[in-house]
C-alpha cells in the first residue's frame, strides 16, 4: 500500500474526470489580476469553459503570441466590436473566441510551486 489508499486515488480521479467532462479546467495565468493573497502567477486557478461575456466576470483569456498567456481578467464593457477586459492595470480589446472561461476559483501560491518546475 502505498502513501495514499487506492480508494482515495481512485475517487480523486472519479472527481477530476466528471469535472472534466462537465467543462472544469485548470490553468496557471501567466500575469493579470491581483488578490490580496498575491499575483495571479502565484496561483492556479479553476474554470468552467464558457464564453461569458458579461460585464463583471472574472474569466480566463488566451492571447496571441508575443504575450503571455492565460491571463486572470475581468470583462469591463461589452461593445458590439470587441469585448474590453481589465488584466490589472491595462485595459484590452479582445474577441469572444480569446475567453477561454470563467473563473470559479483561484488557488493561492500552488502557481508559485509550478512555476519552479517550469510549467
Amino acid at each position: 500500500m502505498g502513501i495514499l489508499p487506492k480508494k482515495v486515488i481512485a475517487g480523486i480521479l472519479a472527481v477530476v474526470l466528471i469535472g472534466f467532462s462537465l467543462g472544469i479546467r485548470i490553468a496557471h495565468p501567466q500575469g493579470g489580476l491581483k488578490n490580496g493573497l498575491g499575483s495571479a502567477e502565484s496561483g492556479l486557478v479553476i474554470y468552467k469553459k464558457s464564453e461569458i461575456t458579461t460585464a463583471g466576470t472574472k474569466v480566463i483569456v488566451q492571447f496571441d503570441k508575443p504575450q503571455k498567456s492565460p491571463i486572470l481578467a475581468v470583462i469591463s464593457a461589452n461593445t458590439r466590436d470587441a469585448i474590453v477586459v481589465q488584466t490589472g492595470t491595462k485595459l484590452e480589446n479582445i474577441k469572444v473566441k480569446q475567453i477561454k472561461g470563467e473563473l470559479l476559483v483561484m488557488v493561492p501560491f500552488l502557481g508559485t510551486v509550478l512555476g519552479l518546475v517550469g510549467l
